[in-house]
């Protein structure tokens, strides 16, 4: 091709190109819709790869958030981007695996969660289960094993140190065993039992006993104010009427009527109706003079021991009845009292002495 020719063809492509160019705002309806879709294509692609591009460069810069997994290439999690607390929950169901990942949250590490778990075995393996409130023979295998005795027999009755144990305490104790043992009652329980209960038993002894003595002071006031210049003999009385007729010192019966107590504490043998009642009739047999009883019978002997220094005296002063100075009714009252029929004289010691 000649110089002219390269010339002319350069000049006819840059032409119909700005042609092309400048008669593109009076293209067709149809050829500007192809030129907008062209643009537009090629716009998403761009805005496609640039949205590409800022994704894989944020998934490079940021590590895999706490309990995050990702997907392998069949859509699944990868369990080696799991958390360990949500492999080790993989399988479960979901209430359950929901409720094992809040648990090993306490934990930091694999590690500590394990020795948590080690741990709380090694604490339920000492732990007994509740037994059945039905099942007698469960609930009697944890008491044996917590201190309960095998058998009722086997409670041991441990006396409080310092403090006094009856009969009576020792004779509740066995009573109470059956009743402990079919309860659990452990030994340890039933010796602090006995020991609250004596403690309880001496503080309540003491108060009566506190309450008896106020009120014994108050009837023997009570006793003297009715009695008088008498409330010494008569008390005497009494005290000879009970000797007599239930023994002495050495009596069963005399000393289960001084113990006798009434509820309010009192001795019966001190209260005021029991002392005035055994006092009357007391008095009405030692002033009877026809019947030596043992009630009386001190008197007699008091009365005969009169009666033979009065007839002494009588020998001695030379007096005989009749003769002045002589004491003829004492001893008519002393020979009434002693209970003799005959009343002798000091003449009859004269005719024995002769």
């Amino acid at each position: 091709m000649s110089e002219a020719a390269a010339v002319e063809t350069q000049a006819s492509n840059a032409g119909g190109t700005a042609g092309a160019n400048a008669n593109y705002g009076n293209a067709t309806p149809g050829s500007q819709s192809t030129a907008a879709s062209l643009a537009d294509g090629n716009t998403e692609t761009t805005r496609q790869n640039g949205d590409a591009g800022s994704s894989q460069a944020g998934q490079q810069g940021q590590a895999a958030a706490p309990g995050s997994t990702e997907q392998n290439g069949t859509g699944q999690a990868d369990p080696s981007s799991m958390d360990w607390r949500h492999r080790m929950a993989q399988g479960l169901k979901e209430e359950d695996r929901d409720a094992f990942i809040n648990e090993a949250s306490r934990s930091d590490s694999e590690t500590s969660f394990a020795q948590r778990f080690l741990d709380l075995r090694r604490s339920q393996s000492k732990m007994m289960p509740v037994p059945d409130p039905d099942n007698d023979d469960a609930k009697s295998e944890i008491w044996n094993k917590l201190g309960r005795p095998e058998k009722p027999d086997a409670y041991e009755f441990k006396a409080p140190e310092g403090i006094e144990v009856t009969d009576s305490d020792k004779a509740a104790f066995d009573d109470f065993k059956p009743i402990a043992h079919r309860h659990g009652v452990t030994q340890k329980a039933m010796d602090e039992f006995v020991e609250a209960q004596a403690r309880y038993n001496k503080l309540e002894a003491e108060a009566r006993q506190v309450r008896a003595n106020d009120l014994e002071s108050e009837r023997r006031t009570q006793l003297k104010a009715a009695w008088g210049g008498d409330f010494e003999q008569n008390l005497a009385v009494y005290s000879n009427v009970v000797t007599h007729t239930l023994g002495g010192p050495e009596s069963t019966e005399r000393e289960e009527f001084r113990n006798m107590r009434l509820e309010d504490g009192t001795l019966v043998s001190n209260h005021p109706t029991i002392v005035r009642m055994l006092t009357k009739l007391g008095r009405e047999r030692v002033d009877d003079d026809t019947d030596w009883n043992p009630i009386n019978q001190d008197r007699k002997v008091g009365a005969q021991e009169r009666l033979k220094a009065l007839q002494n005296e009588m020998l001695e002063k030379r007096l005989s009845p009749g003769m002045p100075g002589y004491p003829q009714e004492e001893f008519a009252r002393l020979y009434k009292e002693v209970g003799s029929t005959r009343r002798r004289t000091p003449n009859d010691r004269f005719q024995r002495a002769v």
